[in-house]
């Protein structure tokens, strides 16, 4: 019996980070609503993309619309650039047509959680390889086990891996490749074969996340740099086959699907400016409300294992290259792709450097000997932010949920709207069609318009509060944008012949009972 224990005791000891991983993933995903209707943001658009994947029989990527003859030249829209855009007649959303095919039979095999299925499965197997990469890179036990603790508890991993998507299986990506290249070094590997599949890995980013694959191709070209004397220029020229094969066939696929061969994360990155992006720099760094310094503050101590890297820089010439690469993308990226941050408390597009930054700060204070419970300090304090974000992202799946139920049973097939904030919750009713009209004029003449194509529409409208009821600067641009949809939103309300349906704080459904 005693052995039995003792074996277990090890099992759990050993396997720690995994069952914790396991729990805490499955809890968030049954504390949010059994339904897709409590998706927020980005998840919504990638919801839709599946759900119009299975309607158009797996043909076809763009939007489905039943009536496209009712708005052919989508005059009235409600498609939400930067998440969708239209490209040769068609609705198109921007995120990764890739992610969209891989996942659409498991929800059509297992409607909740079928969807979350690969976003938690990739989130495990990056816990699994981040570990196996750290110490590829010989990094103490200590050191890679605070690791994998601050990379499970103190970054949006968990929240990730509950929801649809991508960056789990980008992460995963991540340090495989990297993990992969580091063993393609070595004289025993079938070196040629596994540089070849470097190559396609990095380039393979390309259909998921840019930014990940930028990351990677940093740390691979570090070590390349720093390895350049004992590595065979052929398998060089391997790496870079993979890549440009990958390249190739990126473009050429964007060409069948879309039309056009540039992403479409192109066109919202394209037209900003050195000073936007100098800005986003300086913000992810210091001034966001969750920047580096305010989530991550400890991160910066990772400087001053810098000097240790250059004293030692023969035996930890890897360790060098990494911690080169990861700063220069922290650097980087905020130019490179030249966003802010989304709803997540952290700095998002840093988040594949976090867990190896996280593992220099741990190794320089292991160098301090600093005793194991400022370890535990370090990764409690980020994991505040983290905790916060959980709850938020239950409470928002909830709410949006809450919300959907409420409106859902009192709308058409076909309805009007009156503000995009309808987003929101529209996407998350995908057998329902909303057109966008924002003033009483073009919500009269374009009900009119579907019933001449035997559609008896509704109208959702959004209320908005007059803003002369806060304080706050009255020439701020917000608050003239505000003021003009309180004016529409006046108007609209002297539609005349109207039956109001349905009325909650934040909309209000009608129909009209005569001809408008």
């Amino acid at each position: 019996m005693e052995s039995t224990v003792q074996k277990l005791t090890t099992f759990s000891k050993k396997n720690i980070i995994p069952i914790l991983y396991i729990l805490i993933t499955f809890s968030l995903i049954f504390s949010y609503n059994k339904k897709y209707l409590g998706l927020s943001q980005d998840q919504i658009f990638k919801f839709i993309q599946v759900t119009d994947l299975i309607k158009n029989e797996y043909q076809s990527f763009e939007r489905f619309i039943p009536n496209p003859e009712i708005d052919p030249n989508f005059t009235h829209k409600i498609y939400d650039p930067p998440f969708e855009h239209v490209i040769n007649k068609k609705v198109f959303s921007v995120f990764p047509w890739l992610w969209t095919l891989i996942n659409a039979p498991f929800y059509q095999f297992l409607p909740y959680p079928g969807l979350l299925l690969l976003s938690f499965l990739f989130g495990f197997l990056s816990l699994i390889f981040f570990r196996k990469l750290l110490l590829e890179f010989d990094f103490s036990p200590t050191v890679v086990y605070h690791s994998q603790l601050f990379y499970l508890l103190s970054t949006p991993l968990v929240v990730y891996s509950s929801w649809y998507y991508e960056a789990t299986l980008c992460s995963f990506l991540l340090y495989f490749t990297i993990y992969q290249a580091l063993k393609a070094f070595k004289p025993a590997t079938n070196a040629k074969t596994t540089w070849l599949v470097v190559g396609i890995f990095t380039g393979l980013h390309l259909f998921l996340r840019v930014e990940t694959g930028f990351f990677s191709g940093l740390i691979i070209s570090m070590l390349l740099l720093f390895r350049w004397r004992s590595l065979p220029v052929k398998q060089v020229l391997y790496f870079l086959s993979g890549v440009i094969f990958t390249f190739v066939l990126f473009f050429y696929s964007n060409k069948l699907i879309y039309g056009i061969y540039e992403p479409l994360i192109v066109y919202d990155v394209i037209e900003h400016t050195f000073g936007f992006r100098f800005e986003n720099l300086i913000g992810y760094l210091f001034l966001y409300r969750y920047s580096l310094a305010v989530y991550f503050p400890a991160s910066f101590l990772s400087l001053f294992y810098l000097k240790n890297l250059f004293k030692n820089s023969e035996e930890q010439g890897d360790q060098l290259a990494l911690f080169s690469a990861v700063w220069l993308f922290i650097l980087t990226i905020p130019f490179v792709a030249a966003q802010e941050q989304g709803i997540d408390l952290t700095p998002r597009y840093l988040f594949p450097a976090i867990p190896l930054l996280a593992t220099f700060v741990f190794r320089q204070l292991q160098i301090w000997k600093q005793i194991n419970w400022k370890f535990y300090v370090v990764t409690g304090y980020s994991g505040i932010f983290i905790l916060l974000f959980s709850i938020l992202a239950i409470w928002g799946s909830r709410e949006s949920t809450k919300i959907i139920t409420q409106i859902a049973p009192h709308l058409a097939s076909e309805n009007i709207t009156s503000s995009k904030y309808i987003n929101n919750f529209a996407y998350g009713m995908p057998d329902k069609t909303f057109y966008l009209c924002e003033t009483k004029e073009e919500i009269i003449n374009f009900y009119n318009s579907l019933k001449q194509h035997g559609s008896q529409a509704r109208m959702i409208i959004t209320k908005i509060e007059n803003p002369e009821k806060f304080s706050g600067d009255k020439n701020h641009f917000g608050y003239q944008i505000l003021i003009q949809s309180f004016k529409k939103f006046q108007e609209i309300e002297t539609i005349p012949n109207k039956r109001i349906i349905f009325e909650n704080k934040n909309f209000y459904i009608f129909e009209f009972t005569n001809q408008p």
